[in-house]
């Protein structure tokens, strides 16, 4: 609950909340696609944004994705301890 009132504050102090475009996002592996869109989350600061990876990684284990899913519980728990989520 604290995490969630700590949030609300940062949020508040933003200099526009909302849905808009804040990050610029950079593949590294692959290619894009045409019109490919990223949304990103930060999970080491943002409750909500666990909680939005943990139900991805629930889904990606209910459609066979289970080294994803792993690696997404995995970086949830790195989170929790204090650790980077990527575990660099």
């Amino acid at each position: 609950m604290q995490e969630l009132k700590e949030l609300k504050k940062l949020m508040s102090t933003q200099p526009k909340p909302g849905l808009y475009k804040k990050f610029e996002v950079k593949r590294l592996v692959g290619k894009d696609k045409p019109g490919e869109e990223y949304f990103v989350f930060s999970p080491s600061h943002d409750i909500l944004a666990r909680r939005a990876i943990k139900f991805y990684a629930d889904e990606c284990a209910k459609e066979g994705l289970g080294e994803l899913a792993k690696d997404l519980y995995e970086g949830i728990a790195r989170v929790k301890r204090g650790e980077s989520f990527y575990g660099d």
